[in-house]
């Protein structure tokens, strides 16, 4: 069986996402339950975030406050409710 094609191995899938920050700052182990949270966030996200707001508000024409409260709320709600699960 060639390399590639091996069945163990001690990588994650979680691990190979180079741009995680649970990879680059955290290095939260994949036992905590905060493992799956920390490993979705990339340093991509701001700039993912930053787009949504500028795209909400050239779409709107509502001011950048209005725009930060409506385009990241959904992201805003996924994220606490994620939170609460872990927690609770």
């Amino acid at each position: 069986i060639p390399l590639v094609m091996h069945r163990v191995s001690n990588t994650s899938v979680e691990g190979l996402s180079l741009l995680s920050l649970n990879e680059l700052v955290f290095n939260v182990p994949r036992s905590s339950r905060w493992h799956t949270l920390v490993s979705s966030l990339t340093v991509l996200q701001p700039w993912s975030w930053w787009l949504t707001v500028v795209g909400f508000r050239a779409l709107s024409g509502r001011s950048w406050g209005s725009s930060v409260l409506y385009g990241l709320a959904p992201t805003a709600a996924l994220y606490a409710l994620w939170v609460l699960y872990i927690i609770i």
